[in-house]
């Protein structure tokens, strides 16, 4: 039962658009790249499995931005040269607790509200700066901020 509430969770997360066009781009590129369609699939996977433990409530900066990574990944892939990540947050954030799924649905929404749209592509920043005692988030895609969360820095 527990398998499959977990399931069904998955499934409420998981945008079933973001699915089907990942397993076409794995598919068109397993012919001409196996190597890199494998290495797809491993992300799909780490994705996927990061999504089971969404009852987590709070997770690592440095896992979420893990679990953001293997979205962008796939969404390189299908982009391919009109998506580009540029990420720059402090290293000493990257062991700070922070709620679980948060990035990811930022930067879902930048690429399928932003970037998709435009036909020459463009940039997702994820990047943080000092904001008095603590650290701003910021997800951003070609100038449109969308500012997450203020981190404080913990001695």
């Amino acid at each position: 039962m527990l398998n499959q509430a977990e399931i069904k969770l998955l499934h409420a997360q998981v945008n079933p658009h973001f699915l089907f066009n990942a397993l076409n781009t794995i598919s068109a590129i397993t012919r001409r790249d196996p190597d890199k369609a494998r290495s797809l699939i491993q992300h799909l996977s780490q994705f996927f499995r990061s999504n089971l433990k969404q009852n987590i409530e709070t997770v690592t900066l440095k896992e979420e931005l893990a679990h953001v990574n293997a979205y962008l990944t796939i969404e390189k892939a299908r982009f391919t040269d009109r998506l580009e990540v540029d990420i720059d947050i402090s290293p000493d954030l990257l062991e700070q607790a922070v709620p679980s799924f948060t990035l990811q649905p930022l930067v879902e929404n930048a690429i399928k509200h932003g970037i998709s749209n435009l036909i020459e592509g463009g940039t997702i920043r994820i990047f943080s700066e000092p904001c008095e005692q603590d650290y701003r988030l910021t997800v951003e895609d070609n100038a449109a901020p969308t500012y997450l969360l203020s981190l404080v820095i913990k001695d």
